[in-house]
């Protein structure tokens, strides 16, 4: 099976809509299907307000000095 055209879809992130609800952009690693995001704690600090209670009560007290990696699994 190939493509059938020449067009591009370009996407500029995936958001989180499973835990964090968290914009994510530009994977920083891929390894056999799976992909994974790196988000800072000062990222997340500065959406706080954003975020679902359900992730917000998953946080440490020290959570903005932390460093975060989502995995995503493509099947």
């Amino acid at each position: 099976m190939g493509f059938k055209t020449n067009q591009l879809t370009v996407y500029p992130g995936i958001v989180d809509n499973s835990v964090s609800l968290m914009p994510l952009f530009h994977p920083q690693v891929t390894i056999e299907g799976d992909l994974y995001f790196g988000i800072s704690g000062e990222t997340i600090e500065e959406n706080y307000n954003r975020l679902p209670d359900s992730f917000k009560h998953r946080l440490s007290p020290e959570y903005a000095e932390s460093y975060f990696i989502y995995r995503l699994t493509l099947k």
